[in-house]
């Protein structure tokens, strides 16, 4: 039994999505169309590994703002009754082969919160990408998944498989060449995924490594407490960072005996390669503190991935100019200015030019001590 036209259509569109992630969202809107169902997502079956990963479309917002209201006594549902399934190999599941219709009636989630969210029913394709598993759940209303629906779920999921591992694959290229284009500038960088993880270092952060830094079980270690006590906080920042739903952290100090001391700032990975199956999370940026000192306008690229128009301005602003003036300096309108600020606080994190400068003095004294 083959994929409808309209299925085949969306799973090129999914396809796409690769290079535009952006499109992930009406991808999957028409993939879970196409087969009658709702809501559609795909997400890694480990829990603890939810950090990344995770595309759903339009529909399922709804599901997850409900699930967001009740985290005081929300637990996982399908997740523990689904997993044998999963070990076994399966290739798709139903809600009825997790539940009967008395559990359903009588469970709290579905009755105040996948029946409120018009998704009561349920089926899951299964797959591996990568060395992972992962599903793929369809939600629709009332009306439930049939045997007759395993089949084309299952093609799906295979489908999706591929999709996902080349789109880890082409975000995890792009991100580590970032890293080596960064060597051949002269920047010592370690690229780390969403759980501090070390992916690649290039060769001058391997020229700074030594007995007091260094990489032990994959993270990045510091042998004074002081230093790895704020090492781990610096990377636990990155992790909670999401894709894009907080600041990187400010840049950090490691302490050596003997050796100059190391500045670490984390850059965001570029967006074009972020893509949302990827763990590629934020480039580390090392100097040594014996080094040139860089300009303010410098350190705010470095640390916020601000272009050099961008920093420019900031650093601008940080020194008392206000936008006219800064205009009126750089021999660009206004309204160049005015973008151009828009774009500093959404990076930077900042929401008024009073925040931006107090930021920026943050990672100043960083930068001295």
């Amino acid at each position: 039994m083959g994929l409808s036209p309209d299925t085949e259509r969306a799973i090129q569109l999914c396809y796409d999505a690769i290079a535009t992630p952006g499109q992930w969202t009406s991808a999957l809107d028409d993939l879970a169309h196409s087969i009658g169902a709702r809501a559609c997502m795909i997400l890694p079956h480990e829990i603890s590994d939810r950090n990344r990963g995770v595309v759903g479309s339009t529909e399922m917002q709804k599901l997850h703002e409900l699930c967001q209201r009740n985290l005081d006594w929300l637990k996982p549902v399908y997740e523990p009754r689904g997993d044998p399934f999963v070990r076994r190999g399966y290739q798709a599941v139903l809600q009825s082969q997790l539940f009967t219709d008395d559990e359903v009636r009588h469970s709290r989630f579905h009755q105040e919160i996948s029946r409120p969210a018009g998704m009561q029913q349920w089926a899951c394709g299964i797959f591996t990408a990568e060395g992972r598993y992962w599903c793929m759940p369809f939600f629709r209303g009332s009306e439930p998944f049939l045997p007759e629906h395993l089949e084309p779920i299952a093609e799906i999921a295979l489908r999706v498989a591929r999709i996902v591992s080349i789109a880890e694959k082409v975000s995890r290229t792009g991100a580590e060449n970032e890293v080596l284009a960064l060597d051949r500038v002269g920047c010592a960088a370690v690229l780390v995924d969403g759980r501090g993880r070390v992916k690649r270092i290039n060769r001058g952060a391997e020229d700074l490594l030594c007995d007091e830094f260094g990489i032990r079980n994959g993270r990045l270690w510091a042998a004074s407490s002081a230093s790895l006590a704020r090492l781990n906080c610096f990377i636990a920042e990155i992790e909670q960072a999401g894709l894009g739903a907080r600041p990187l952290p400010a840049p950090v100090i490691i302490a050596r005996h003997g050796t100059p001391w190391l500045l670490i700032e984390a850059l965001p990975v570029a967006l074009t390669w972020s893509d949302a199956f990827d763990g590629c999370r934020a480039i580390l940026v090392l100097s040594d503190l014996t080094r040139r000192p860089i300009s303010d306008a410098t350190l705010l690229s470095l640390v916020f991935g601000l272009t050099h128009a961008e920093a420019r301005l900031a650093a601008a602003i940080c020194e008392g100019h206000d936008l006219n003036t800064a205009a009126a300096s750089f021999g660009v309108s206004c309204q160049t200015v005015r973008s151009q600020l828009k774009t500093i606080f959404a990076k930077t994190g900042s929401r008024r030019q009073a925040e931006l400068v107090a930021r920026a003095a943050q990672i100043r004294n960083t930068a001295r001590h």
